[in-house]
């Protein structure tokens, strides 16, 4: 039977965090097509005249975060788990924000399949 799937089964890929120490997140390592798509959507340069373009880009790094970002070890002041949220991820200190980005961003796991979009053109593992 041949093991190529059409539909992307993500994995899940854990990384540690620098800062706050001991923590961690969980991003997917590739985008289904429907994702993908959303995540160009949100990427939409804005028309400026003259026939240039402008990248807006808080959504850009917003939108990449939210679409890869499934899980982190972050609490509250109880205890309790903090679920991922856009308004949880909106809410974070921007140096842990920039950080996530980062690791999301980070050339040795496109490698990988993580996370650049052009990567995730490749057929299922």
């Amino acid at each position: 039977m041949d093991p190529y799937s059409p539909f992307v089964q993500p994995k899940k890929v854990r990384l540690p965090l620098k800062s706050p120490p001991g923590h961690f997140i969980d991003i997917k390592d590739r985008l289904n097509a429907g994702e993908l798509e959303d995540l160009h959507h949100e990427w939409q340069p804005l028309l400026k005249g003259g026939g240039g373009v402008e990248l807006n880009t808080r959504k850009v790094r917003f939108a990449k975060v939210v679409a890869y970002l499934l899980g982190w070890s972050f609490t509250d002041e109880d205890g309790q788990p903090v679920e991922v949220s856009e308004g949880a991820i909106g809410s974070l200190d921007p140096s842990v924000f920039t950080e996530i980005h980062k690791l999301i961003e980070a050339p040795s796991l496109t490698s990988t399949g993580c996370p650049s979009s052009s990567v995730n053109d490749h057929p299922s593992r």
